[in-house]
């Protein structure tokens, strides 16, 4: 019997008339910005309404040391967790918990919308009938970005229902690192919800939006709101151009289901692939037994110029 290791470093794979620029991620050492939102606006919003808060949230990030504000990038990683703690890279592997903070939770008016608690549970109780219905929406969206990259994210059933205040930190057995929550925004239209960027995450959904009441293609709506801000959430801005084919567009798109390829690049320039960490021959990725057979690895890549990720396999005999 024969063991081999296999050494694969991936070539960049860019779809014809699609632009993929090159993702770039702020460490810790960067910009700490976790005061400030990202929005993700009603496909019925007006063009130039979208156009003046990117420009607004271009020069915000500009301002604050960043000349690659308006690029498809990477803000910035999470760099701690409550579960890893401090020192994560771009490239690790890292988990990230999540929880709904309690209705009553205090939220302020981040997006200009006045301060008001929390009442997603309620809302989405009135939409769906019961927490067993829509929770496990929300656990399919964690576990899609699961699927595609190297972030392990775990709910956290616990949440203290500390004011949502953007800087909270995620406390195993507390609260998440990611809190989701709810209130009044600025009801039908415009902002459907908003998400600070790391090391907090946290996501404010609209919940005066009818928008929010179609249950149509197993809540498409909702999931690829959740699925935007999640994107957010892990340090992703806005990308272009606005054509509808990428979910971290700044209008809500409903014809794909989930993270397409731009996102996936994104994510996985951040935080690995879903097989890391294989980035030495002691941890290579065990493709099993093979004897005249293929062996197919799906929505992997490397995650800059230098990584390189290794494979295993053993033959059966020689060949």
């Amino acid at each position: 019997m024969f063991c081999a290791n296999a050494i694969v470093q991936h070539s960049p794979l860019t779809p014809v008339g699609l632009q993929v620029l090159e993702p770039r991620v702020l460490l810790s050492a960067d910009v700490a910005d976790d005061d400030h939102v990202h929005v993700l606006w009603a496909p019925d919003t007006p063009l130039s309404v979208v156009e003046a808060a990117e420009a607004e949230h271009d020069s915000h990030f500009a301002a604050v040391g960043d000349p690659n504000a308006g690029l498809f990038e990477d803000h910035q990683r999470w760099s701690r967790t409550a579960t890893d703690g401090w020192g994560l890279e771009q490239g690790d592997p890292t988990v990230i918990t999540w929880s709904i903070m309690p209705d009553g939770t205090n939220i302020a008016g981040f997006n200009g919308e006045p301060s008001a608690p929390s009442d997603l549970m309620a809302r989405l109780d009135e939409i769906y009938g019961s927490q067993s219905t829509w929770f496990p929406l929300f656990q399919s969206v964690f576990d899609r970005w699961d699927e595609l990259s190297g972030i392990t994210f775990v709910y956290e059933p616990n949440d203290d229902g500390a004011t949502l205040s953007g800087s909270n930190r995620g406390v195993l057995g507390v609260r998440g690192d990611i809190r989701i929550g709810g209130h009044y925004i600025d009801g039908n239209g415009g902002t459907l919800a908003y998400n600070f960027y790391p090391n907090s995450g946290d996501m404010v959904i609209d919940t005066a939006d009818n928008f929010f009441n179609s249950l149509s293609n197993n809540s498409i709506r909702l999931r690829n709101t959740l699925a935007h801000e999640i994107g957010h959430g892990l340090g992703m801005g806005h990308t272009a151009p606005t054509n509808g084919t990428k979910l971290l567009e700044p209008y809500l798109r409903t014809s794909f289901d989930g993270p397409q390829f731009n996102d996936i690049l994104s994510v996985q320039r951040g935080y690995g692939d879903t097989l890391e960490d294989n980035d030495t021959a002691a941890a290579a990725h065990d493709l099993g037994s093979l004897f005249n057979d293929t062996a197919f690895i799906e929505t992997v890549s490397i995650d800059d110029d230098s990584d390189v990720d290794y494979y295993r396999f053993t033959i059966t005999q020689a060949s």
